[in-house]
């Protein structure tokens, strides 16, 4: 089970893949959607899909963002002016 977003959650029972697809049944019962194991790119690239649908209806709050942002060569956070943050003490 990996928590990825708000209301996005992907587990899997060894054969399949599964999320929440975001729709309801008429008696309001979640719907989930699934993707077999055997296709992991498939299932990676619905899971992104729903991602870009659940971020961009729950954009992150300012602190958030500035806690998110990391360079890809840094790994040391930088705020959202591109300004890096001390580095961590390193323990001896």
């Amino acid at each position: 089970m990996v928590s990825v977003w708000i209301d996005l959650v992907v587990w899997t029972n060894r054969v399949s893949y599964h999320w929440w697809s975001g729709n309801t049944s008429a008696h309001g019962r979640r719907l989930y959607a699934y993707s077999p194991v055997s296709d992991p790119l498939t299932a990676a690239r619905r899971v992104a899909v729903r991602y870009a649908e659940l971020r961009g209806a729950h954009p992150s709050s300012k602190l958030v963002e500035e806690v998110q942002c990391v360079l890809p060569d840094d790994r040391r956070p930088v705020d959202l002016r591109g300004q890096r943050f001390a580095a961590p003490a390193q323990p001896r």
